[in-house]
């Protein structure tokens, strides 16, 4: 594990009888797989001096480059778990049927619940097979008790909140970052999106980032927006340029409806607008 885990994930691995793994702080002289990400700066520290074996991921290709050979499987699917259940597919194998709810948490996670439009045949299928092999027959109930976790941020300040999800990336020279979260109402939004703002620069300065974003989204009864705070002008500008046209901003945050997500839709439009500063 490289990070404290969120409230969902806590959830998650308490209802499959799961402990928490241990924290990987340095990870200098390790072999390592990389799972959900390929980038130094979404990983552990001393990375650069491990002995990578493998990647498997859903995202574009990151920073991270090695001249040994590797296991490399990346497809365009809207859980990184759904890879893995089609790896275990490949080898004739199951898995156990504690991990086989932690990825079905890891799926409805990443598609809330199989309804973002990055959903694809594989992840449903993998979410009915897995629940066989889990002996999960409410997944309603299931996806309730996560959903109901992710919204709470309790015992949080809003420092933690705005790192509770948080990734990093790097283009064109650029470093920056963008933290996720989740609200039930736009009133919720609006009062999240003030304190994110407050607290952006002092996380702009611990990251050493260029610059940061807030992301906050609702997808409630039918309700989809997003809320993008930036945490800078240099952010303000990115965000204009990539979703200026399609977004109203009401003098804190550039707000689209329908939500999109970060992986499919925020980064790569932030890239463009990068790669395109780049060549001006």
């Amino acid at each position: 594990m490289l990070e404290e885990i969120n409230n969902e994930t806590k959830y998650i691995l308490e209802t499959a009888g799961v402990e928490v793994p241990a924290l990987l702080e340095d990870a200098s002289g390790c072999n390592m797989i990389l799972v959900d990400h390929s980038d130094y700066e979404q990983s552990a520290e001393g990375l650069k001096n491990a002995h990578i074996i493998g990647i498997i991921d859903h995202h574009g290709d990151g920073s991270v480059r090695t001249g040994n050979q590797l296991i490399y499987d990346a497809r365009p699917l809207a859980s990184t778990a759904t890879i893995i259940w089609l790896r275990y597919r490949n080898y004739g194998l199951e898995p156990e049927k504690q991990t086989a709810q932690v990825m079905i948490g890891s799926i409805f996670s990443d598609t809330h619940n199989l309804e973002y439009d990055s959903t694809t045949f594989a992840d449903k299928e993998a979410v009915k097979s897995l629940a066989a092999l889990a002996g999960v027959s409410d997944l309603n109930s299931f996806w309730q008790g996560m959903h109901a976790a992710a919204l709470s941020y309790e015992g949080m300040t809003d420092e933690k909140i705005f790192f509770n999800d948080y990734k990093e990336y790097e283009c064109a020279g650029t470093n920056y970052g963008i933290g996720c979260m989740n609200v039930s109402d736009e009133k919720g939004a609006r009062d999240l999106a003030e304190r994110m703002q407050k607290v952006m620069p002092e996380a702009i300065k611990s990251t050493g980032m260029d610059f940061v974003i807030s992301q906050i989204s609702i997808n409630e009864g039918g309700v989809s927006i997003a809320y993008f705070v930036p945490g800078n002008d240099a952010a303000k500008d990115v965000l204009e340029a990539a979703f200026g046209d399609s977004t109203e901003y009401d003098g804190i945050s550039f707000i689209m409806t329908p939500s999109v997500s970060r992986k499919s839709v925020v980064v790569p439009a932030i890239t463009d607008v990068l790669n395109a500063h780049t060549e001006e």
